[in-house]
């Protein structure tokens, strides 16, 4: 049964309803109009009766018959009533007398044995047809009226609800929902729910898009998985490598591993890349950024046209609670907007970072292609892409869409300023965070008098001479030691025993050696006077042991930048 129909079967049955209502209401009201006239009649008549009751008596007890007679026809012309009068079974009669009027009757009492009765009438001389017409009329009124507002009231409902209902179940069944357009006259909550039925229909194709894109994902980091397996037992072979290339290698392999998790679980859980804030971490900006540069120039060695240039004197610091995994894809899908802009000239990249109004300002500058302004707005739209001409795999158009959403799901902000044919600068902002209670903000010296650094990297040495060889301190003396027996063995003989103020600064991990910094700090009882350099300082189980141990931590590649006071 359509909707039309049962509109109309209940209009039908409602308008029979009101028409027996209105029926039924003229009736009541005819009713009770005759009961309020029979009232006035009867205190008209009684009116009568006291204002001749007295004179009737009087003439009776005259007994002129003549007398009588002329008072009861002038009673029934002055006060235009039917007159009836029986005394000593003689009638005297006058005016409209009938079983169509209305009368009363009345005693007159002439003396204590006799009595008289008087019937007073009042005159109605309308006939049937009168009095019916009386009744139609209002009627007749009342149901013109109830049929002009019913025919009001059902095109109203038709172009308001009906014709909209209509054209909705048509756009259904035809898969157009994108095309209705409901008319001004339909009712407000029809259109509040075509407008919710196309963001679900919308929202259903975009749902079906993201489970093809969750399986392939799914298929993505399954695949993966083999190969990080064989670069990790590489990784684990390969200690004869310096710290620098370990490090870099160890940090491409974690990065692909955050990816194929990442994608694991977009593709276990079907979320968009918002995620949880369960996964959010504090992590010191630079130090990925950094990370993440390295890797970039490594990639570019045999290009020397492009030049990556890292400006982070003022970044030392700043942190920011992120998803690492995604903000580094971030990064990564930015710089290499920027990469696939280039052709075979010389370019240059500027990467920035530093704060601003306790945000982190995250600046990367490029002197690529650029966007003319007429397509800037559409930047950042889904599957846009442009400027990647001279890329030999051309974009899908997700990067930058990606990369909106995410530092918006991190409290931040993205914008892009470009300029056709000059380079593009994309400035991102995300809120500047309290460092961890395991960070060493600043080095202070006072009153230390000597300076112990053990790391077996030369490299390591010979940025912290080229650190403190500019301390204004005569009396300060540093040490160097390479092996961490040596180092424990001159603690265990010498510098333990005296009263002398000393600073460590210790590496977490010594290649071809059980011995950590950490577990050699716990043994010698010096972790108030110790630093951890390491590059393992994002591990959460050695950030747990230096805050269990209260030993502060300096991210090894911001020994550069770390404030010496």
């Amino acid at each position: 049964m359509g909707i039309k129909r049962i509109f109309y079967e209940t209009s039908i049955l409602l308008t029979i309803i009101t028409l027996f209502v209105v029926v039924f209401n003229s009736v009541q009201v005819q009713r009770n109009a005759a009961l309020s006239l029979r009232g006035i009649e009867e205190q008209y008549l009684n009116a009568t009766f006291e204002i001749y009751q007295n004179q009737l008596i009087g003439d009776i007890l005259i007994g002129d018959n003549n007398i009588i007679s002329s008072l009861i026809q002038e009673i029934s012309e002055i006060r235009n009533v039917g007159v009836v009068l029986i005394n000593n079974n003689k009638k005297y009669a006058s005016g409209p007398i009938g079983n169509a009027n209305y009368g009363a009757t009345y005693a007159l009492n002439i003396d204590n044995e006799k009595q008289a009765k008087l019937k007073l009438f009042v005159s109605r001389n309308k006939s049937v047809y009168e009095k019916l017409f009386e009744l139609a009329v209002p009627v007749i009124l009342q149901l013109v009226i109830l049929c002009i507002g019913i025919y009001f009231l059902l095109t109203r409902i038709k172009q308001g609800l009906i014709s909209p209902l209509n054209e909705l179940v048509l756009k259904m069944e035809t898969g157009q929902l994108e095309e209705l357009v409901p008319n001004n006259k339909s009712a407000s909550e029809l259109k509040k729910l075509c407008k919710t039925l196309q963001r679900m229909n919308s929202e259903v194709k975009k749902n079906a898009f993201y489970e093809a894109e969750a399986r392939a994902a799914k298929q993505v980091a399954h695949d993966i998985r083999s190969p990080l397996a064989c670069l990790n037992l590489l990784l684990s072979s390969t200690q004869e490598l310096p710290e620098k290339q370990r490090l870099l290698m160890r940090t491409s392999i974690q990065r692909i591993t955050d990816i194929a998790n990442v994608l694991q679980k977009k593709a276990d859980t079907k979320e968009n890349s918002s995620g949880s804030s369960s996964d959010f971490e504090y992590v010191m900006v630079i130090t990925h950024v950094e990370l993440l540069v390295t890797e970039i120039r490594m990639q570019l060695e045999s290009n020397s046209n492009v030049n990556i240039d890292l400006s982070i004197d003022k970044a030392y610091g700043l942190f920011s609670n992120v998803k690492i995994s995604e903000f580094n894809r971030v990064l990564s899908n930015l710089i290499n907007n920027s990469l696939e802009s280039f052709n075979d000239s010389e370019h240059n990249i500027k990467i920035s970072i530093y704060c601003e109004n306790n945000n982190i300002m995250i600046v990367i500058e490029d002197d690529g292609q650029g966007i003319p302004n007429d397509i800037l707005h559409k930047v950042g739209a889904y599957g846009f892409s442009h400027g990647k001409d001279f890329s030999k795999t051309s974009g899908n158009g997700l990067g930058v869409y990606h990369a909106i959403n995410t530092i918006k799901s991190f409290n931040g902000d993205f914008k892009i300023d470009s300029e056709y044919n000059v380079g593009t600068k994309v400035t991102i902002s995300l809120p500047k965070a309290k460092p961890p209670s395991w960070f060493v903000n600043q080095i202070q010296l006072t009153n230390i008098n000597k300076i112990f650094i053990i790391d077996d990297d030369l490299s390591i040495h010979t940025l912290w001479k080229e650190r403190l060889q500019n301390i204004h301190n005569n009396k300060l003396s540093i040490q160097y030691f390479f092996e961490p027996s040596e180092f424990i063995l001159y603690m265990q003989s010498n510098l333990l025993k005296s009263g002398s103020h000393f600073l460590i600064f210790i590496d977490y991990e010594f290649v071809g050696n059980s011995l950590n910094g950490l577990s050699i700090v716990e043994k010698l009882k010096i972790a108030d006077r110790a630093i951890l350099v390491t590059s393992h300082f994002d591990d959460k189980s050695i950030q747990l042991k230096a805050k269990e141990l209260g030993v502060g931590i300096i991210p090894k590649t911001m020994v550069p930048f770390v404030p010496i006071d």
